[in-house]
């Protein structure tokens, strides 16, 4: 949905012609990602080699609405993209689920299938090229990051 004041990623990709490849989108918008992603058709998406973004709202995790929303939004992206990178952003609080710590936001890479072949890997995150969002606190150790 498009106002005024906003607009969704349908009708931002309605100008981009389409003979364009290889677009990326990168999007931090303070937790109206959910709404954004939740509108957008695989079809839309599709259009994307990569997504770079930050994905707030995890200390919702507890609101079954909240959470409705993040299973079905992310698994539209995962239907379209793999995983390729995450790291926590460590400026938020840390939030305790069925006693694992995970932070309030989540630094997501993601690459499209149709275009990058997606391998399991045994990386653990933060890596080495991580750095904290913020410098007063540890990063976040996330471990392997293995999810169904």
């Amino acid at each position: 949905m498009s106002s005024d004041q906003t607009e969704s990623l349908g009708s931002a990709l309605a100008n981009v012609p389409s003979s364009a490849e290889r677009i990326i989108l990168k999007i931090d918008i303070e937790g109206a990602e959910w709404d954004v992603f939740d509108a957008a058709t695989s079809e839309e998406l599709a259009r994307f080699a990569q997504i770079v973004g930050e994905f707030h709202g995890f200390d919702n995790v507890a609101d079954s609405a909240w959470r409705d929303t993040a299973r079905r939004v992310l698994a539209k992206l995962r239907s379209v993209f793999g995983v390729v990178h995450v790291h926590g952003n460590n400026f938020g609080p840390l939030n305790i689920v069925a006693n694992v710590a995970i932070p309030s936001a989540f630094e997501l890479t993601l690459a499209n299938r149709a275009i990058y072949e997606c391998h399991k890997t045994d990386e653990i995150f933060p890596t080495a090229l991580d750095q904290p969002n913020w410098d007063g606190r540890p990063d976040i150790f996330l471990g392997s990051m293995r999810y169904r």
